[in-house]
């Protein structure tokens, strides 16, 4: 792959799977990385023509721990994206969750910050984040536990002896679930973990309304 794309960078041509013409192209290429690429040429694992080809403009993004005065701005705009998307309550973090964060190393660097304050969104009912909830989600795969009363949440699926189709099954479980909870739709993608665009359109694929869940057991 590596001698294709040199040779695409050095002649501007390319060829379409199962073509037998060559197309020139006029493209700008950026590419990124997080390895380490001339240990990886020393290694033979990246060829020394291909890497000196990219190199011609080098931009050095340091990671996020060594950007704290980023940190904050980036959480900010995750938290303002998530809120508006998935319909929450939160509206800051506290003085302690932004301190917190500016003092992890933040090895996923940018995607874990973002993953980690998304998940906070969907998790959380409080309107400030507290630092045990920032701690507590970087910390676990499962950040924010959410308890239930022993044998009275669960859903219970009738399947006729003919079988069921896996579509017929999923259009079910987010009709009982979103009877279960009044029809509180963020409460309904907590319990899916799924984002409130996809339950909208899962509703509207299966034309369910308050009247129709009822009737679901």
């Amino acid at each position: 792959m590596q001698v294709k794309l040199l040779r695409a960078l050095e002649e501007k041509k390319i060829r379409r799977v199962g073509g037998i013409q060559d197309i020139r192209i006029n493209t700008r290429i950026i590419t990124a990385t997080n390895r380490d690429l001339k240990a990886a040429i020393r290694d033979g694992k990246f060829r020394s023509d291909l890497f000196y080809r990219l190199n011609v403009i080098h931009i050095y993004v340091p990671p996020l721990r060594e950007r704290d005065k980023d940190i904050v701005l980036l959480a900010d705009s995750f938290l303002k994206h998530f809120v508006k998307e998935y319909e929450s309550p939160i509206q800051s973090f506290s003085k302690e969750a932004r301190d917190f964060m500016c003092n992890y190393t933040w090895p996923g660097n940018v995607r874990e910050l973002k993953h980690s304050i998304e998940r906070i969104v969907l998790l959380s009912d409080n309107k400030v984040i507290s630092r045990e909830e920032m701690e507590q989600t970087i910390q676990s795969e499962t950040p924010i536990e959410m308890s239930a009363k022993p044998n009275t949440d669960y859903l219970q699926l009738k399947i006729p002896p003919e079988g069921i189709t896996l579509e017929d099954a999923e259009c079910a479980v987010i009709s009982m679930v979103l009877q279960k909870t009044g029809w509180n739709k963020r409460r309904t993608c907590r319990i899916l973990q799924i984002s409130r665009p996809r339950l909208d359109r899962k509703i509207e694929k299966f034309q369910l309304n308050p009247v129709s869940s009822k009737k679901t057991k």
